[in-house]
């Protein structure tokens, strides 16, 4: 079941991010299903015309003369995003926003920053008329290629993770880095083996011949080792798996145990990790 409650809006900050008042505290919040271009740069993405555009747009149509919006959170969607924003969809004037976005080719339906399936159809079939009527983003050749291709990339990784899901929905004790992180801890603490469903985010090769590999975003401390017996397993897997445009979700079954007070589980063979659920039992 969605939660849905009215928030002070106090600032429209990008084409993806407002800022609003919750219960007396300034938040950020990332609208969620939508990747619109940016007005301003962050991370790897550039500040463009499109994103100034959209921008506009909302302060100037959008949210002209609103004071309140309403925000709907959703119990199989992450409450944050990794960079700590709050996500959320937004309805205004009773409007549902992101839909809005999405219909009018301000954005695609796109499923990195948060996903629901709460509005699945509905956003699906808001992009599919954006793109039969070629507006916005879907009317210049190369931008809509850009984005298609995006979509592709990102919906196969949104499979991935609802494949994860459905295995948790039927019984599997699998543990996700983001969203049973505490319980991977305690598992670490009593040395206990549990299986894992992470990101490949990153691999370091040590002078001892093994391989470490950041599993998640960097707020989880979360890590595989591979020993130096195991590091051409280690190797495969950052060629295979690590980067931009590859399926970076793997699941991993190991002994866990704390390195420097941070979980970690030990790879020693190529059948502790798989790209489907492993079977807890």
């Amino acid at each position: 079941m969605s939660l849905r409650r009215s928030c002070a809006l106090t600032a429209v900050l990008d084409s993806d991010t407002l800022r609003l008042d919750i219960d007396g505290q300034a938040a950020l919040v990332r609208l969620m299903d939508v990747h619109p271009p940016r007005a301003r740069a962050g991370g790897s993405q550039p500040a463009t015309a499109a994103g100034r555009r959209t921008l506009r747009w909302l302060r100037e149509v959008v949210f002209k003369g609103v004071e309140e919006v309403q925000i709907e959170s959703y119990p199989d969607a992450p409450p944050v995003s990794n960079s700590g924003k709050r996500l959320a969809h937004v309805f205004v004037r009773g409007e549902h926003l992101n839909e809005r976005m999405v219909r009018e080719g301000f954005s695609p339906y796109f499923q990195k920053y948060g996903h629901s399936l709460q509005h699945h159809h509905v956003l699906q079939s808001a992009e599919l008329w954006a793109r039969f009527e070629g507006v916005g983003i879907w009317s210049e050749l190369g931008s809509a290629s850009h984005y298609a291709a995006l979509k592709r990339y990102w919906e196969m990784r949104a499979g991935q993770v609802n494949g994860f899901r459905i295995a948790r929905h039927l019984g599997e004790e699998i543990l996700g880095a983001r969203s049973h992180y505490d319980d991977i801890l305690e598992r670490a603490r009593a040395n206990a083996h549990a299986i894992l469903f992470a990101e490949a985010a990153r691999a370091y090769h040590l002078a001892d011949g093994s391989m470490l590999l950041q599993l998640g975003g960097p707020q989880q401390a979360l890590s595989a080792v591979f020993p130096p017996r195991a590091h051409a397993i280690g190797a495969f897997v950052e060629r295979e798996f690590v980067g931009d445009g590859k399926l970076n979700y793997l699941y991993f079954a190991g002994r866990m145990h704390l390195a420097e007070s941070q979980p970690q589980i030990v790879i020693d063979g190529l059948e502790q990790i798989s790209t489907t659920p492993l079977k807890s039992a």
